[in-house]
């Protein structure tokens, strides 16, 4: 006869149910923090690529403006010298679009991935094409457009 210490565990499977419970496809990691890691991974790879472009003499602004729109649009406001804030928005602003796409990953909504990651084009090339129209003092003479 079996003791009361021999039984299974609810579920009847003993201890390869309690390991398996969870398919490994449906554990939800942790999509936002890995989101913004790679947000910075690039962000910051992009950064070093556009300064190296521009602070190299190899070429126009362009690339910066593309990788950056809001720290140009920001820059092109101010009309300052003063570099700090437009470079803590081209850090932020890839960290920014990782976390979103992360967070919609970690909910599971495919719709709202979508929805997301269109928002985030749209919104950067609009970006884009404000800073390269609009002629801004200070960012025409960043692309080299006096």
């Amino acid at each position: 006869m079996a003791g009361e210490g021999d039984e299974a565990p609810s579920g009847g499977g003993g201890i390869f149910t309690r390991l398996n419970s969870a398919p490994l496809w449906s554990r939800k990691p942790q999509w936002v923090k890995l989101g913004a890691l790679l947000g910075l991974v690039v962000g910051l790879v992009l950064l070093f690529v556009a300064l190296d472009i521009v602070a190299g003499g190899h070429g126009s602004g362009v690339p910066y403006t593309v990788a950056f729109p809001y720290a140009m649009l920001i820059s092109g406001l101010c009309a300052s010298d003063d570099p700090g804030l437009p470079l803590v928005l081209a850090c932020l602003q890839y960290i920014v679009y990782g976390l979103l796409i992360g967070a919609q990953l970690q909910w599971g909504r495919r719709s709202g991935l979508i929805k997301t990651v269109v928002l985030i084009v749209v919104l950067h090339c609009a970006a884009v094409l404000c800073v390269l129209v609009i002629p801004w003092p200070a960012v025409q003479s960043m692309l080299g457009r006096n």
